[in-house]
């Protein structure tokens, strides 16, 4: 399991590689928006590239041939929670950000997320987390920093 989430992670770094050098570059690299995210992806490429040679290295040494031997080597590894994010992700990318603007996509990632990772928060604790977090984000990214988020944003209209 953990090869195959090493080898998914690095096509999404090579996809964020893609997608940040594809961004304009209105001042140079040193004002590029895709500025974050490259360095992002590379990173996410290495660290999954580090993970998938040290899940090769030690399913060689330790001779693991089937699924279920790999899955009793990670038994502390909560598939649940690892596909979760992982689609939560790909909504957040690939569906809510083209439909509503930034603060509703980012509140509607948020709670989900929180109410997973968060069991022993209360509803009224992760709505007021879902509804500040992308309020903070816009006004830190966009308004201190000139840097844009993805879809438009409800401040800034």
């Amino acid at each position: 399991m953990e090869l195959v989430v090493s080898l998914f992670l690095i096509a999404f770094g090579a996809l964020g590689v893609v997608s940040s050098l594809q961004l304009e570059l209105p001042g140079g690299w040193a004002t590029a928006p895709g500025l974050t995210g490259l360095i992002l992806s590379f990173g996410l490429i290495g660290m999954s590239g580090a993970v998938a040679i040290k899940s090769l290295s030690s399913r060689r040494s330790r001779g693991l041939n089937s699924s279920t031997d790999e899955i009793a080597a990670f038994p502390d590894v909560d598939i649940f929670r690892v596909v979760f994010i992982l689609v939560m992700f790909a909504i957040f990318a690939f569906a809510l950000c083209d439909y509503f603007s930034f603060e509703v996509a980012t509140f509607l990632y948020l709670m989900p997320m929180l109410s997973v990772f968060w069991p022993k928060s209360t509803a009224v604790r992760c709505i007021a987390v879902s509804a500040i977090a992308p309020i903070i984000f816009v006004i830190v990214f966009e308004l201190a920093f000139g840097i844009p988020l993805p879809g438009d944003s409800l401040l800034l209209r």
